[in-house]
């Protein structure tokens, strides 16, 4: 990613120890920039019940760096991504 441009991306989800559990309402879910000087988040994906996947939210580097994404939601685990990096 460089700075100014946008990516798209969605977050897909895994029941854990491989059970075959799904959604049954959607989930909302908050999405955040460990280094919101890095990288901003817009948009709320969602869930949608019997999904693995959200809807997309969008990524926009800011300045040149690396940061991390968050994902959390009510009565769910918060994840963290891998490194992100933001070149010039």
């Amino acid at each position: 990613m460089t700075v100014a441009n946008t990516a798209n991306f969605s977050v897909n989800v895994r029941a854990p120890n491989g059970s075959n559990q799904t959604l049954i309402t959607n989930v909302p879910l908050t999405v955040t920039s460990a280094v919101p000087g890095v990288a901003t988040v817009s948009g709320t994906p969602v869930l949608q019940a019997g999904s693995a996947s959200s809807s997309a939210a969008t990524l926009q580097g800011v300045a040149s760096g690396t940061t991390t994404l968050t994902v959390s939601a009510p009565g769910f685990t918060p994840a963290t991504s891998a490194t992100i990096t933001v070149q010039p």
